[in-house]
């Protein structure tokens, strides 16, 4: 890198993807549970469509995580960005349940593929100084397209139907893929193996990593940030509908405005005062924020748990 202090322009070109790439994902946020029983599903369907999909991404992250190190992070984003560019295709002519949950699967593989790159360049393009920043610039753009996809999303279905909402899911996600091919990916160093040639792996093995208590604290950690998550996307709209709320698209809106100033602010402060000192606070707040959704009887109190 020639400036050890400034981002590359490909830095920029692959946060505009990962903009596209989940403003194509948060698109479907507020219809997926209602397209599930427009098809015939009820509660427990809504529940393993999203079921499927996060455990797809979990099962696949080991290998894609494999294939980054060894084709390379451009390959394994483009893969990933054309996966989930053909979901939402599939979706508009998937004809039963059972086809929309194989789909579901696909859809899953996707985003580990374009998550695992991606958050792999983040961190190879960004100055070691910076890196914290980076990757809390890097999930800014995770929560971008929420402040106005999933309302738009949603007024799509209710003017045009899912057939026209899904295609141009899959549009704004190609969008993605197309920023990506002019992304060079930066050259990695080969550094001496103490039993033979150059190679392009460092440091400890996968089962050393696995090994270690902070590795396990931070992935219990996430663990349960995940599973809270996939409790909202899949019953926050049925959750809103039951309560006579009318605020489901709105409540993504205010979570991706305290998201983006939370993660811009947070990777920053981590790199001044650790890693730790930042997410202890962060888990408990999201404690809070399921205890308030939990407890919301108005939009006001809705609106308030997202933004917490």
């Amino acid at each position: 890198m020639a400036d050890k202090k400034r981002y590359p322009i490909d830095f920029y070109l692959i946060l505009a993807a990962n903009l596209f790439f989940f403003t194509g994902f948060q698109w479907t946020f507020a219809t997926l549970p209602g397209y599930v029983q427009e098809i015939g599903g009820d509660a427990a369907q809504i529940g393993l469509a999203f079921g499927l999909f996060s455990l797809s991404a979990v099962l696949a992250r080991p290998a894609v995580g494999w294939l980054v190190d060894r084709w390379g992070r451009k390959p394994v984003l483009l893969v990933g960005a054309g996966i989930f560019a053909l979901s939402p295709a599939l979706y508009a002519i998937a004809g039963s349940l059972g086809t929309f949950q194989v789909v579901r699967v696909l859809h899953g593989v996707g985003i580990a593929a374009f998550t695992t790159a991606y958050t792999t360049l983040v961190a190879d393009l960004a100055p070691p100084a910076r890196r914290g920043e980076a990757i809390g610039l890097s999930g800014v753009t995770n929560n971008l397209g929420m402040l106005f996809a999933p309302a738009l999303g949603a007024y799509i279905v209710a003017t045009w139907g899912y057939q026209a909402h899904f295609w141009i899911s899959a549009a704004i996600t190609a969008i993605s893929l197309l920023l990506l091919l002019p992304v060079h990916e930066p050259e990695r160093t080969p550094i001496p193996r103490a039993d033979g040639p150059l190679s392009l792996e460092s440091g400890p093995t996968l089962r050393a990593v696995a090994r270690m208590r902070p590795v396990w604290v931070a992935a219990f950690g996430i663990t349960g940030l995940a599973v809270a998550y996939g409790a909202v996307l899949s019953f926050l709209a049925p959750f809103a509908g039951e309560l006579g709320l009318a605020v489901a698209g709105a409540y993504f809106t205010a979570f991706a405005v305290a998201m983006m100033v939370a993660q811009a602010s947070a990777g920053w402060l981590s790199d001044r005062v650790g890693r730790r000192a930042v997410a202890v606070p962060g888990l408990a707040m999201a404690v809070v924020a399921m205890l308030m959704l939990a407890m919301a009887r108005s939009d006001a109190a809705l609106l308030a748990a997202g933004a917490a």
